[in-house]
């Protein structure tokens, strides 16, 4: 069975008009670039992990909507704290997630989480949306799984944006560690590439579509090295390869 060929992009930040500009780049110009830019990995998947809106209006949902129509995968979107979860899935339809979306392919089940909170910047996960994950893992048909949010669940030594990561961030580590089916879990949020690896898999953070900053630092320091994304390579046996994609 071939790898199964995912793509993660994030933290697009595109108001209703087009040519506004965030954090000093062109934030639809700049995410325009990384999807052409995608088309050579030729994803199956593509996973857009929030912060899509920069003003949560409904024309900067039609803006996205039409740089994601001819991606030629699978889309699925879902809300950043930026976002307003019920106006994107009026202007995405079915590409927006709910609480809890799940697709299944190739023997791999990607899970993907609302961490929204309305009116704040940090993120959580109520009790529900844990339990109704750690039920849907439980009884998986597929082997292998993947999670993705918007807001980090752990520290990436960046204190600008560790402010306001995943509040209950505990739970969603227990519940990975204390599978072997949740093989990695990405996030957007950070602005920047980030990895960490222990024993219970890979934790993946994903750079921002519009601009990114340096890692580990205090306060946001522009990345001279333009819009990025996240390749994923998920293979039949469980194995993750995963790099940085840029436009």
């Amino acid at each position: 069975m071939p790898d199964l060929r995912l793509v993660q992009i994030s933290d697009f930040h595109i108001a209703a008009d087009p040519g506004a500009r965030y954090r000093g780049q062109p934030a639809l110009a700049n995410t325009e670039r990384l999807i052409r830019a995608l088309a050579c990995f030729q994803p199956d998947v593509l996973i857009a992990t929030g912060d899509l809106s920069e003003d949560a209006s409904a024309a900067s949902y039609a803006l996205i909507r039409r740089v994601l129509a001819d991606v030629g995968a699978a889309v699925f979107c879902l809300p950043g704290n930026h976002d307003d979860p019920q106006t994107m899935r009026a202007a995405l339809g079915d590409m927006a997630i709910e609480r809890l979306g799940s697709h299944a392919q190739r023997g791999w089940h990607i899970h993907m989480l609302d961490s929204t909170i309305p009116d704040r910047p940090s993120g959580g996960l109520s009790a529900d949306q844990i339990t109704a994950l750690d039920e849907r893992i439980s009884t998986q048909a597929e082997d292998h799984a993947i999670v993705f949010l918007h807001h980090q669940p752990i520290l990436v030594g960046s204190r600008w944006i560790d402010r306001y990561g995943l509040e209950d961030g505990r739970a969603l580590r227990e519940l990975v560690t204390g599978t072997d089916k949740i093989k990695a879990v990405g996030w957007g949020h950070i602005h920047h590439a980030f990895r960490h690896t222990d024993r219970s898999g890979l934790w993946l953070g994903c750079p921002s579509a519009a601009a990114n900053t340096l890692p580990r630092r205090e306060r946001f320091t522009p990345d001279s090295a333009g819009p990025a994304g996240r390749w994923f390579r998920l293979q039949e046996n469980g194995r993750v390869y995963s790099g940085i994609l840029r436009a």
